[in-house]
């Protein structure tokens, strides 16, 4: 194996041949050298330095050799992000378009979706007060038959003969009658259910491909001077602000599903979007 010459200037094969030589060497004289005196010991040692030095030099040659493709590398790297540096500035600019664009039409949703709210909320007071007037009428429909069957029944204590007694009785029946039909017609609307129109829901514009919206919570601190020296739980919060702060806002919005309240602080849900390619 070769390489360019002008990034590597000696022959890398010849070079790790004689590094791989060099081991062999020093592996067998490892394997020769049989220590059982204080001079064979000392052989040994020198040995050790020896091999010592060799590794040294081989791995100094290593470096020598793969700095310059290392730093070629990174020269190129550092090129191709110079050169896609305004990938970033054209992300952040469409990203920003498209956020916007949903924002105004997340708020086109909801401000159609308060006008429906309101027009049900107007058809269901309309219905109400239609059934309220019902009920009215119907009560005074109760209370005229109601007059109605009490006189027909003093009608018949004041007849003065069997054949006026008679003829009050039959009118006193049929008062009596009418009366429980506009009791019973009273009672038939005043047990109606209330008027609960269903809620209009508008959809949600289609999401983009491609293009995932995200949502987390974060937070700012207002007044350093006004956040409590501590947590519900006691952690100091002053000495580490934002780490605990953070814990302790995920923590209260998976428990209640809101921020929590906090003086000096305020607690943001911040818009993000990932992009899937």
């Amino acid at each position: 194996m070769t390489t360019s010459t002008e990034l590597v200037p000696v022959d890398v094969d010849a070079r790790t041949a004689e590094v791989e030589r060099q081991v062999a060497e020093a592996r067998a004289q490892a394997e020769a050298i049989q220590v059982h005196d204080t001079p064979t010991r000392d052989l040994a040692g020198e040995a050790l330095r020896e091999i010592q030095r060799r590794r040294k030099a081989a791995d100094q040659e290593r470096r020598e050799v793969v700095k310059p493709i290392k730093d070629h590398a990174k020269a190129l790297d550092q090129r191709f992000k110079d050169a896609m540096a305004p990938y970033e500035e054209a992300d952040r600019i469409l990203r920003t378009k498209v956020d916007d664009y949903e924002a105004e039409q997340e708020h086109i949703r909801k401000a159609e979706e308060a006008r429906l709210e309101a027009e049900r909320l107007e058809r269901e007071r309309l219905a109400r007060e239609a059934r309220e007037k019902q009920e009215a009428e119907e009560r005074a429909k109760r209370e005229q038959a109601e007059k109605e069957a009490r006189e027909a029944a003093e009608e018949v204590n004041a007849a003065q003969d069997e054949e006026d007694r008679k003829a009050a009785e039959k009118l006193a029946e049929e008062a009596r009658q009418k009366a429980e039909e506009a009791k019973t017609a009273e009672s038939a609307i005043a047990s109606l259910p209330d008027v609960q129109l269903p809620k209009a829901v508008v959809p949600a514009a289609p999401k983009l491909d491609g293009v995932v919206n995200q949502k987390r919570w974060d937070f700012e601190v207002t007044d350093l001077a006004a956040v409590p020296d501590h947590l519900p739980d006691g952690t100091p919060l002053k000495e580490v602000v934002s780490g605990a702060l953070r814990r302790y806002m995920h923590a209260v919005i998976k428990d209640t599903g809101a921020p929590p309240e906090m003086p000096g602080v305020r607690f943001e849900q911040v818009r993000s979007q990932a992009v899937r390619g």
